[in-house]
């Protein structure tokens, strides 16, 4: 017990005199440093008096500079929308036919015994073709012929004997009433025979031959196709909203795959007199004159129908906006550029018709207007550029 107690003295005696030493440090430290802290803190308030002026003589040249420093800006491409006259088309697909065209049959059936044509050759308007085997109808005509002739000797005869009373009229009119059976019988056996030469039934171009000599052919049979092609037909239907805006003469366009950039013409010479039920469509024949014979009968075409004229505000295709299954433009109005939405009609290969949102006259930017947004100042340098300088951080239009 003894022990304890003189080992809590000698622990307060040390804290006591440790305190004793902290206590002499600090007066120690106040009096040696404190000039040095209170110099330090004028001179830091000196520093920042300094600077204030420095600033303040400085703000004024700062704020020149600003005002001499011009905001970015953008130049675009404007245009004027104006008024243009444009034809009013609408596109259908057709088909080129023969002028006139036939699939040649036989009208009786028989052996084919010659073909004095030649395959792809040009013919003329009942020339010969094909020829049948024709011994019966030829002696049938031959003996036809002869009676005729046999009664027309007798009447001769009879007619010199009536005055000598040999022959009475009642024999002449009964060989008179033959003789006119013979010749019916005649041409009926020149008819049959005749149905043995199978003719052209009009001027134009032999396709190839389908028979042979040999060949027995009957009716139902396809000798030859013929096409009159000097001429085309150009066949093609029309919704029925138009039947009545495309009047006889009028000129129809098309081009074929054998000419795809060539625009040919043809003249509207038949509308047919109903609305096909089905199509409801009307179909519309015109002519092609093809007398240079480039084009084949049965091609597939593709027909520009003109409709009508039209007068509308056109504007060049990359003026036009499309945001958001919308069309805007940007015009020009005083100083600024404002967005505005547009509704659009035809188009063209590089231009597009306004029909609501811009008037004639107004300057709508053309290029350029990714970079810019709805309210941009602007500043005009030329005719068509647009200086826009963006004010108050604008930022482009965001698609």
């Amino acid at each position: 017990m003894e022990k304890l107690n003189i080992i809590f003295e000698k622990i307060i005696t040390f804290c006591l005199s440790a305190s004793v030493v902290m206590i002499i440090f600090i007066a120690y430290a106040e009096l040696t440093y404190s000039p040095a802290i209170a110099n330090t803190g004028e001179q830091k308030k000196i520093v920042q008096n300094s600077t204030a002026q420095n600033s303040v003589k400085k703000l004024p040249e700062n704020n020149n500079s600003s005002n001499q420093q011009k905001p970015p800006s953008i130049k675009v491409e404007v245009t004027e929308a104006i008024r243009e006259d444009f034809e009013v088309t609408i596109n259908s697909v057709g088909t080129l036919k023969a002028f006139e065209a036939a699939q040649v049959k036989p009208e009786i059936s028989g052996k084919v015994i010659d073909i004095p044509f030649t395959n792809g050759s040009y013919v003329k308007n009942t020339d010969l073709l094909f020829v049948l085997e024709n011994s019966i109808q030829k002696a049938e005509f031959n003996k036809a012929s002869a009676s005729v002739s046999l009664l027309s000797n007798n009447i001769e005869r009879y007619k010199k004997l009536l005055q000598s009373g040999a022959s009475s009229k009642l024999q002449i009119e009964q060989t008179t009433a033959e003789l006119d059976i013979a010749r019916a019988e005649v041409e009926l056996a020149r008819a049959k025979l005749e149905k043995t030469y199978v003719r052209a039934p009009f001027e134009g171009m032999a396709g190839i031959r389908r028979v042979s000599v040999g060949d027995y052919v009957s009716p139902d049979d396809i000798l030859v196709n013929i096409d009159q092609s000097n001429k085309l037909k150009l066949q093609f239907i029309i919704p029925e909203k138009y039947a009545g805006k495309l009047p006889l003469g009028s000129d129809v366009y098309f081009s074929t795959s054998k000419f795809p950039q060539l625009k040919l013409s043809a003249k509207v010479t038949s509308i047919d007199s109903r609305i096909d039920e089905k199509t409801r469509g009307v179909m519309i024949e015109a002519i092609y004159d093809n007398s240079e014979g480039q084009i084949y009968p049965g091609q597939f075409a593709e027909v520009n129908i003109i409709i009508g004229k039209n007068n509308s505000i056109f504007l060049p295709s990359q003026s036009i906006i499309p945001l958001r299954n919308k069309n805007y433009v940007f015009k020009v109005i005083g100083e600024k550029v404002e967005r505005y939405e547009v509704t659009l009609g035809k188009r063209t290969v590089d231009k597009v018709e306004v029909l609501e949102g811009v008037l004639e006259g107004e300057i709508i930017v053309s290029t350029g207007h990714q970079k810019i947004r709805d309210g941009a100042n602007i500043r005009i340098s030329e005719p068509s550029i647009v200086e826009l300088t963006y004010m108050n951080e604008e930022k482009p239009l965001e698609k």
